[in-house]
């Protein structure tokens, strides 16, 4: 016994702290998990302690102290990873590639870090599972060969070439003073502004329908827009 001791390494388990406090927030660091720890530790003295009451005051209120301390930490750590976030975004609805802009708004909020991965296993024929990568691998390309070699008889239907083309001569002609109209009212009511800071109150009289109207088909006309156009206001709200 000894022998072998001296022989295969020994694997040394990490002390879990039960009292840890969740990883799921992406702001949390060494820093809050100590502030944590000791209000926990302060909060274990002051509610275990049975000795006279002018004591066990003074160990609620070092608890109340190291709580309060905590609570202001984790406020500036939130505070500053969600100032953090808002600059990214904005860099991102700035840059060329808006597609990563809205990948980035998409994936706001710790419900997302909190999806879990597919499962790597499957079922065999004997419903035993099996998490080998062969095997689940055979598993995915034999169910899929059986489903599309079942379906070697559908027929797919034809189109002829004259269906597919459509007249989008339409699509050349200016904006008329109608559907300026149309739009403005459908406009909701009540509703913050944009960028422009105006409401869509504003816009719905004949001064302003004509004034969009001359606005809309010159650039549809030069093929260009203002760049206040191009802006907007994203308030992303953290769940």
């Amino acid at each position: 016994m000894n022998e072998m001791e001296t022989k295969l390494p020994l694997l040394q388990q990490k002390n879990i702290n039960k009292r840890s406090k969740s990883f799921y927030k992406p702001y949390w660091n060494q820093t809050l998990q100590t502030q944590c720890n000791l209000s926990c530790e302060c909060e274990k003295k002051w509610l275990k302690f049975k000795g006279p009451p002018h004591k066990k005051n003074l160990l609620k209120e070092n608890y109340c102290t190291e709580r309060k301390v905590f609570d202001k930490l984790n406020r500036t750590f939130k505070r500053k990873y969600q100032i953090q976030k808002e600059n990214e975004l904005h860099e991102k609805l700035k840059s060329t590639n808006k597609r990563e802009f809205w990948k980035s708004i998409g994936k706001l909020g710790i419900a997302n870090e909190r999806k879990n991965q597919i499962p790597w296993e499957v079922v065999d024929s004997d419903g035993k599972i099996n998490t080998g990568e062969k095997i689940v691998l055979n598993k995915w390309k034999s169910d899929f060969e059986t489903l599309f070699s079942n379906n070697l008889d559908v027929t797919t239907p034809k189109y002829s070439a004259e269906n597919d083309q459509m007249d989008l001569s339409n699509l050349n002609c200016a904006f008329t003073q109608k559907e300026i109209v149309i739009a403005v009212e459908q406009a909701k009511l009540r509703k913050a502004a944009g960028y422009d800071e105006i409401p869509a109150e504003v816009l719905k009289n004949e001064i302003a329908i004509e004034l969009l109207y001359v606005i809309c088909n010159g650039c549809f006309e030069l093929g260009k827009v203002p760049e206040q156009w191009t802006q907007g206001i994203v308030n992303p709200i953290l769940k």
